[in-house]
C-alpha cells in the first residue's frame, strides 16, 4: 500500500511541476479555432512626386510646352490678320462695298480663329494625356518592381493637399471644388513615413534609359540594331 501511495503522490507531484500548459500541449488542436491573421506589408507612393521627378516626364512635359507655344503661334496669325483688317476698315466709308468686303473677311476670320482655337485645345489636351498615360504604364511597373523588393503585397496612392490659406466660406467656388476633389481622389489620409516608397521609386525611374524611342517601352534596356551586331 506504501509503494501504492508513493506512486500517485508521485503522480501528482509531476503535474504540478509541469504545469497545466503541458496538459494543453499534449490535446489534439482545434481545427475550428480561429487563427491570427498573417501580417500584410503595405507600401504608399505619391505619384505628383514621381511626374515632378520623373526624367521621362520632364522631356515629354517639355515637348508639349514647345507644342503649345506653336498653336498659340497659329492662332496669334489670325488674330494679327483679323486686327489689321479692322485697322484699315475704320478708314473706309462705312457705306461702302470696300468696307463691307473687309467687314465679312473679318466675321470669317473669327469664325476660322474660334473653331482653330477649340481644334488645337482638343489636339494638346489629347498629346497631355497621352503623355500622362505613357508615364502611368512606366511608374506601374517600377513600382512593382521596388514593391516586390521590399515584400510588400500592395501599393497605395497618396496625394499632398496644401494647407489652405483661408477659411473654407471665404474661398471662393473654384478653389473649395479644387480642394474637395483633392480630399475626395486621396486614396491614403495617413501614412508612417517608413511606408512611403516614393523615393525608392524616383531612383528606379531615373536610371531608365531617356529618352525613350517612339512606341517603346523606356523601362526595357533598348535592343541593339542590325547594324550595330
Amino acid at each position: 500500500m506504501k509503494s501504492s501511495s508513493f506512486a500517485v503522490v508521485a503522480a501528482c507531484a509531476a503535474v504540478l511541476l509541469t504545469g497545466p500548459g503541458s496538459l494543453r500541449a499534449q490535446a489534439p488542436a482545434d481545427a475550428s479555432a480561429p487563427r491570427p491573421a498573417p501580417a500584410i506589408a503595405v507600401g504608399v507612393v505619391d505619384v505628383t512626386v514621381l511626374f515632378e521627378q520623373s526624367p521621362l516626364w520632364q522631356r515629354l512635359n517639355k515637348e508639349l510646352k514647345e507644342k503649345q507655344k506653336q498653336f498659340g503661334e497659329q492662332v496669334q496669325k489670325v488674330i494679327t490678320r483679323i486686327d489689321e483688317l479692322e485697322a484699315t476698315a475704320k478708314q473706309l466709308p462705312p457705306d461702302s462695298m470696300e468696307f463691307a468686303s473687309r467687314e465679312m473677311e473679318i466675321g470669317l476670320l473669327r469664325q476660322q480663329r474660334t473653331g482653330m482655337s477649340k481644334l488645337l485645345r482638343d489636339q494638346l489636351d489629347l498629346e497631355i494625356a497621352r503623355a500622362q498615360l505613357q508615364c502611368y504604364q512606366v511608374f506601374e511597373k517600377v513600382i512593382a518592381k521596388v514593391a516586390t523588393a521590399r515584400g510588400l503585397a500592395f501599393v497605395l496612392r497618396r496625394r499632398e493637399v496644401e494647407p489652405p490659406t483661408v477659411a473654407p466660406e471665404k474661398m471662393s467656388s473654384t478653389e473649395v471644388l479644387e480642394r474637395l476633389r483633392g480630399f475626395d481622389i486621396r486614396q491614403v489620409l495617413f501614412n508612417a513615413p517608413e511606408l512611403d516608397i516614393t523615393a525608392d521609386v524616383v531612383k528606379e525611374l531615373r536610371l531608365l534609359p531617356d529618352p525613350a524611342p517612339a512606341g517603346g517601352d523606356p523601362t526595357k534596356p533598348p535592343t541593339a540594331n542590325q547594324g550595330d551586331k
